[in-house]
């Protein structure tokens, strides 16, 4: 799951302000909310910058949505690559789903919305089922490398997916979360 922490760096090229200034402004406001005039205001940019270096609203929404992807699976690349086969499965799932300077429900909820403009957006979708898929390859990596079926990680992630909205809808704590997913997993010989 994707968590970006956009911090528009005056020393990036100007496109990728734009790129950035976008992603902040998605999640801040929500896709509805992006035009080139806040895209350069958020990114301290010249209006005519945004229309210069791209060719409409909806590449320069496309090219922010990718690279938070992009940034979200080298995030979980570290992860998997620093792995140690004592590490417990239940943990290494959590942060590969999601990382802890999100785990409350007000910025899980906040992403939640968003990831789910981007699947109502069919130019975006495309991406986000890109991403859904490398998260629930990542998954069967962990689970092959600590000694369980691969096989699992369809089922792992949708637990995930599902308790997090029970989470969400039904405002419980982040120990309720951790305490369902935990003994959901451990049911399937997974923790």
């Amino acid at each position: 799951m994707p968590i970006p922490v956009v911090e528009i760096d005056p020393s990036v090229s100007t496109k990728e302000r734009i790129v950035d200034a976008t992603l902040a402004l998605v999640f801040e406001a929500g896709l509805s909310e992006i035009s080139h005039r806040k895209i350069a205001e958020r990114g301290k940019l010249p209006l005519g910058s945004t229309t210069y270096h791209f060719d409409s609203l909806s590449e320069i929404v496309a090219a922010a949505i990718e690279k938070m992807f992009v940034d979200e699976q080298a995030r979980r690349r570290e992860i998997i690559e620093t792995l140690d086969v004592e590490d417990e499965f239940f943990e290494v799932f959590l942060d590969l789903c999601i990382p802890s300077e999100v785990r409350n429900q007000e910025k899980l909820s906040n992403i939640y919305s968003r990831l789910i403009e981007i699947q109502a957006d069919k130019s975006l979708r495309s991406l986000l089922a890109a991403d859904e898929l490398a998260l629930q390859k990542d998954i069967a990596k962990a689970l092959e490398f600590l000694g369980f079926d691969k096989n699992y990680a369809s089922e792992a992630q949708a637990l995930f997916d599902g308790f997090v909205l029970q989470w969400l809808i039904h405002e419980k704590s982040w120990n309720w979360f951790k305490s369902k997913l935990k003994t959901s997993l451990e049911e399937r010989n997974l923790s």
